[in-house]
């Protein structure tokens, strides 16, 4: 998807095409963080998005096998449908982003975006996938070859599940009838095979305080509303008794709070639990529990238990991403993050590189902002890798413990500097990234160190 905007903040113009994994860097207050939240309005916005096509899929159901095939590029590109669905998601992405900044809408009043249309058709007609997925009474598996669409339903469908097929979409007993689930089911997967995403996540850079205070967070929101249901004659000082957070900051503590209600969910993609115990282990040499169902504790590695305020700041700057590979992830989800290497020494952020890339090659989708010449230097020899003889890279990967999943493509990256006002794409060279505002930094940094031991040697 290609995103093409004007006035972000200090960013006069930019275009960026979502990949894999997105890459934002730069000095400090150029707008990175901008991109960010803008990229979190668009996919919010399209996940809420109803799309209104209008359209029974099928009549009616049966206990029999049924096999229903739909042309995506037919239902979406006749009488410019999808055009107009593009349309409605600019406008209300320009409607939301001042609420998502928690800012007035004069501070956006300028403030332009188009979403390519091209670069969705072009999605739409080359990728495939499949998919199992369980309604009331209905089990099947939908495939997507290009712009093809076959949905196979059978009333007891057998199927070893999670070898080749992830469970994507399963809907509550309760819906008004089996054709309003099977309806649903496909307009919801048509939304991820049009914009190839299923949810999307937030880690802002102020995770590591918002873990400290997340439950006071909460309990100090709730007395106010508790106060205003109970007489609203205060409405005035209320309002200014509640703390304005940007959008991605309390969808992080509400994510942190929401501890009581994944006590007993499971990961489907046992891929990402093994990821959050590698962190776990590598990092941290102890774990996370939620206790009481409430609140969440760190383990040490010799069963001491401590409150996550009383724990070091690393520990506090991953709780959200391990609880996040724990229970939430899935393939196709966004995973937005500020600054991953905040707080980490540099070894740790050569390993939250070779994590975020098996994250990538697992099907999450990245967005990142970063300062960290380790992190990108890293991810360079993750993707050199792919240069090396099948002997030579068995070596070095054994060598380092670097596991076959953390090979990655220079062409699943997008990467861009933020600098001066635009955004530029960043070079793909033949040895990865080349970060000129990082090497440029570093080489300054050498040549002081030369001058300076020379005129002692001297």
């Amino acid at each position: 998807m290609k995103i093409i905007f004007e006035n972000l903040g200090p960013i006069k113009k930019g275009e960026i095409e979502l990949n894999k994994l997105n890459i934002f860097c730069g000095r400090n207050n150029e707008g990175k963080t901008y991109i960010n939240y803008l990229i979190y309005t668009i996919l919010t916005t399209i996940d809420d998005l109803n799309m209104n096509v209008n359209k029974n899929f099928i009549e009616e159901l049966s206990k029999e096998k049924k096999e229903i095939e739909i042309n995506l590029e037919k239902l979406f590109l006749e009488s410019n449908r999808l055009e107009k669905i593009l349309l409605s998601i600019e406008q209300e992405i320009t409607r939301r982003l001042p609420e998502v900044f928690s800012v007035s809408s004069e501070f956006f009043k300028d403030f332009k975006i188009k979403i390519d249309l091209n670069s969705i058709i072009s999605y739409l007609k080359n990728s495939k996938s499949s998919s199992f997925f369980t309604i009331p009474n209905y089990s099947g598996i939908i495939e997507r070859e290009k712009e093809i669409l076959k949905i196979k339903l059978n009333y007891e469908f057998e199927v070893e599940v999670g070898e080749i097929f992830e469970i994507k979409f399963s809907f509550p007993q309760k819906q008004e009838s089996e054709l309003d689930n099977f309806n649903k089911l496909i307009l919801s997967y048509m939304k991820e095979a049009i914009f190839n995403f299923k949810k999307v996540y937030s880690f802002p850079a102020e995770r590591s305080g918002l873990a400290i205070f997340y439950n006071e967070l909460l309990i100090g929101r709730n007395n106010i509303l508790d106060s205003f249901v109970r007489d609203n004659e205060y409405e005035d000082n209320l309002k200014n008794m509640i703390a304005r957070y940007p959008k991605t900051i309390n969808d992080y503590i509400n994510f942190l709070s929401s501890v009581s209600n994944i006590v007993d969910k499971k990961t489907i993609n046992e891929k990402f639990k093994e990821l959050a115990k590698d962190i776990e282990k590598d990092f941290l040499g102890g774990e996370y529990k939620v206790k009481d169902s409430k609140k969440i504790v760190y383990i040490m590695k010799n069963g001491k238990e401590l409150e996550l305020y009383t724990s070091s700041s690393l520990v506090k700057t991953v709780v959200g991403i391990i609880l996040y590979l724990k229970y939430y992830a899935s393939d196709g989800d966004y995973f937005l993050i500020d600054e991953p290497e905040l707080n980490l020494h540099p070894e740790n952020q050569r390993k939250i590189a070779r994590i975020f890339a098996r994250m990538i090659n697992y099907g999450i989708n990245i967005v990142m902002t970063t300062h960290s010449p380790y992190i990108i230097n890293e991810l360079n020899n993750l993707i050199m890798l792919n240069k090396v003889s099948d002997t030579d890279k068995e070596r070095i990967m054994n060598n380092n413990g670097i596991v076959e999943d953390s090979v990655i493509k220079i062409k699943d990256i997008s990467a861009y500097l933020v600098n001066n006002h635009k955004i530029e794409e960043i070079n793909k060279g033949e040895y990865g990234l080349e970060v000129e505002s990082f090497n440029e930094t570093v080489d300054n940094l050498n040549n002081l160190s030369d001058d300076i031991y020379s005129s002692i040697e001297d």
